[in-house]
């Protein structure tokens, strides 16, 4: 269960209510939309391929099985598009459909017609891991030439649907280079579904003997390049449309298909007991079966969307094989801890997109934790990451609704915990030497607690050592690939989430001082915070729309402190000339900064810190001149004269 979101202003329209854009009217005849000139492909257009047509259609039965078919026409423009069309990938999902494609044909420009072999298809290699719900078929288009049209017809059945009597479905249209897109979902008349679709699009419905089609079109009247739009969490498909009726009717859908893979057997029982033999505290026992699940279970990602992407493996299977996804770890947790008698619940639950409560539908959700009560406790799990200390959830996870579905009783929603279990900080000691021709060689030592040390944990636990230095490069900003080396990098132990984690390592800079005969200058090493922006540039709304921010918080990001010190050892008879030490502060930041010297040696003392979140737009102004201070006194250059009476006393 995973992948990117996308939140937009849509339409609501809930069948049976009145809608004039979107709904039959109350006399009862169909209405369509106005005509529209059929579009041409511009001659300057820049577009290596047009999509003169993209046409998708479902059909969904009671049952929830059902058919998708997309037909496509597609103008080849310029050389660029006789190569981007030469492959054509179609993907689908083993566990629950079938995929057939009645035809694909390439229309000559001098009219003759080309039909290509569908049967000859590529497939994955043969090692892709079975338990993988997504496929693909891959046809090869030889001989193509600007001026031709590619036409393909590709029919997925459904035979396998969500759940009984359960069918939904997402449609995003293409940012560009079509012409005219439509999308048709035909579902019995008398079921009682809701839609929802953007309100700029075409929409209509039809009305048959048994059935009802929803209509929604897009036309461009000038194709371009399509761009990868900018990542916008929290934003929706253009088109969904849902049988759930509650977000009750979307748990118990999810405890039905759960129910019997979270199961102890008696494999999982003995794994139980053997992990927690000897322990007496609730608290330790359930911490224990945690960090088994969390850290001796591989998470892999194993399916997309489709019934596989959502129903768990057994919790013996997940078990025997060692690893699984989110829903898998946690039918396995939930399995062990069963096992030993404590009761959980799995929760539905995405860090990216903003939930819609009058839209039921398990799309909304792409990833699986669980809560449970000891005593008065209520503890959170999240057993993807093999890295996130007992009951402490990831910062996009917190402050957000989930739908909790408890083993006895009602599916409903409860909010994660604001707060994050550890305070979140990170600190740098750096220690070393200038030498006479301005080389920089320091021992670096980081400290990282709270959130600030997920990323860096994860990145260390999924790489070979030999990968190391380049990890380092991406934990610690501002080291350069080309000039500066990294050595000797030591780690705790990436899964030890009892201590905080901390790296070492040797930082070396060549040309790290600019020296003349009497004078060093240079900029303190790997002394750069990174300090949130003021918004004044804009925001991004949910539409993804960017507007001027005057009026919208201060977004400065998690609390916690950076800390940074250095001593710098000059060469002999070189003394740093220092700036006077600092310390203010902003509704919601702190800075401040030491500076000293002692026989040759700089030590300097930095610390910034977020105290909240956000703050007001009315403390932009104070924030944005804190940030100017702060940045001034990170970027300052530090200038170290030679010493004859220094030079005198050695």
């Amino acid at each position: 269960m995973g992948r990117l979101f996308i939140t937009i202003l849509f339409l609501v329209v809930e069948v049976g209510a009145q809608s004039a854009a979107q709904t039959t009217p109350a006399s009862g005849k169909t209405p369509s939309p106005p005509p529209l000139k059929a579009p041409t492909i511009p001659v300057q257009s820049n577009a290596p391929s047009v999509f003169e047509l993209l046409r998708t259609r479902y059909r969904f039965e009671n049952d929830g099985t059902g058919q998708k078919e997309v037909i496509a026409r597609i103008r080849i423009v310029n050389e660029t598009g006789t190569r981007q069309r030469s492959e054509l990938t179609f993907e689908y999902h083993p566990f629950s459909e079938e995929l057939q494609i009645p035809y694909v044909r390439v229309r000559k420009t001098n009219g003759a017609v080309v039909n290509v072999e569908t049967s000859l298809v590529q497939h994955p290699p043969a090692d892709v891991n079975p338990w993988f719900d997504l496929d693909k078929k891959r046809i090869e288009i030889p001989g193509l030439a600007v001026g031709d049209r590619v036409e393909y017809d590709v029919l997925t059945t459904i035979y396998r649907p969500l759940g009984v009597g359960q069918f939904c479905v997402q449609h995003s249209f293409q940012l560009g280079a079509v012409l005219r897109e439509q999308l048709e979902i035909e579902v019995p008349k008398k079921r009682e579904i809701k839609v929802k679709s953007l309100p700029r699009l075409r929409a209509w419905e039809t009305v048959e003997v048994a059935t009802k089609v929803y209509h929604f079109e897009k036309r461009n009247s000038e194709p371009s390049l399509v761009t990868l739009a900018p990542y916008v969490p929290g934003r929706t498909p253009d088109v969904q449309i849902s049988s759930f009726r509650s977000w009750e009717e979307v748990g118990r859908w999810y405890a039905d298909l759960e129910r019997a893979h979270r199961l102890p057997t008696p494999e999982v029982k003995a794994k139980a007991d053997e992990l927690t033999k000897g322990l007496k505290a609730d608290r330790e026992r359930v911490e224990v079966l945690y960090n088994f699940a969390a850290k001796r279970i591989k998470y892999v990602s194993l399916a997309s969307l489709g019934i596989g992407g959502y129903e768990p493996h057994s919790a013996d299977e997940t078990l025997h094989n060692g690893y699984g996804d989110c829903k898998d770890k946690t039918a396995l947790l939930r399995a062990l801890l069963e096992a030993e008698g404590f009761n959980g619940s799995s929760v539905l639950i995405s860090g990216d997109l903003k939930l819609d409560l009058a839209m039921p539908s398990p799309w909304y959700f792409d990833h699986v934790i669980s809560v449970m009560h000891l005593g008065k406790e209520e503890i959170w799990m999240d057993a993807s990451p093999a890295v996130l200390p007992f009951g402490m959830l990831a910062s996009p996870l917190r402050d957000i609704p989930g739908l909790v579905i408890p083993p006895v009783g009602t599916p409903h929603f409860e909010t994660t915990p604001a707060a994050a279990r550890l305070r979140n900080s990170s600190s740098e000691e750096i220690e070393g030497t200038v030498d006479t021709n301005g080389a920089l060689e320091v021992m670096v030592k980081v400290t990282l607690r709270g959130d600030a040390e997920l990323p860096i944990r994860q990145a260390f636990f999924e790489s070979p050592e030999k990968a190391w230095p380049n990890v380092v490069r991406i934990a610690v900003p501002g080291i350069n690939r080309q000039t500066e080396s990294i050595a000797d990098v030591k780690i705790t132990d990436p899964t030890d989430t009892t201590q905080p984690f901390t790296l070492s390592f040797v930082f070396a800079k060549p040309h790290f001082a600019d020296i003349t005969s009497r004078k060093i200058t240079f900029q303190l090493p790997l002394a750069k915070f990174d300090l949130p922006p003021t918004g004044e540039e804009g925001v991004m709304d949910a539409n993804g729309g960017w507007h001027r921010g005057e009026s919208e918080p201060v977004q400065l990001g998690l609390p916690g402190e950076r800390e940074y010190g250095l001593k710098l050892h000059l060469p002999p008879s070189y003394n740093a000339d220092l700036p006077h030490s600092v310390a203010f502060k902003s509704k919601g930041a702190e800075y401040a900064a030491t500076y000293t010297r002692d026989d040759g040696t700089l030590t300097v003392t930095r610390r910034f810190a977020i105290t909240k979140n956000q703050v007001s737009s009315e403390f932009r102004r104070e924030y944005s001149e804190f940030r100017s201070k702060a940045a001034f006194d990170m970027d300052r250059r530090f200038s170290s004269e030679f010493s004859e009476r220094q030079m005198n006393t050695r």
